[in-house]
């Protein structure tokens, strides 16, 4: 028997978004690291683990207040060759990560990009990921992209290390 633990349950981690959180960010990126926003859009916390291999795996809250559905495409950075939109999966007995097609977002929700879950997957990286350094990245919609600083983390780390606290 095949099993997949991918698609529609996983994917729909999603969460309503009540328009008066603010999880203490400030609503522009203007000096918070750990906020970016794209309108009505907000990315917060974007993290990865340290790393001496060739590819990574990027994790963030993506906050959607807008009335219209967001999508999710990609997105890109200098430090590596390729970022892609993947899911973890688990088949046959073997757990992995596989590409994802555009993921659309509800409006009013919360997606949580987090290991064994949804992330966005760098390859090619040019030199090793050190904890407690960071780096730029776009994460990349339909209509348009955001800039985001996300924080190397150690090599073991399950989640950012500012998760669940206020700034």
């Amino acid at each position: 028997m095949i099993r997949y633990l991918i698609l529609p349950a996983l994917l729909l981690i999603a969460g309503p978004v009540h328009a008066g959180e603010d999880h203490g960010h400030a609503h522009d990126s203007g000096g918070d690291t750990h906020l970016a926003t794209l309108g009505d859009i907000r990315l917060v916390h974007a993290w990865t683990r340290a790393t001496d291999r060739g590819e990574a795996l990027i994790f963030m809250e993506i906050e959607h207040m807008g009335a219209e559905a967001a999508t999710l495409t990609g997105g890109a950075t200098d430090i590596a060759d390729g970022v892609t939109l993947v899911a973890f999966q688990s088949r046959d007995g073997a757990a992995g990560y596989v590409a994802l097609p555009d993921l659309t977002i509800a409006p009013g929700t919360e997606m949580v990009l987090r290991p064994e879950g949804v992330a966005l997957l760098l390859t090619g990286l040019d030199a090793p990921l050190v904890e407690d350094k960071s780096f730029g990245m776009e994460v990349e919609f339909a209509r348009g992209h955001a800039e985001v600083i996300v924080q190397i983390e150690a090599a073991n780390a399950t989640r950012h290390s500012h998760a669940g606290h206020a700034h």
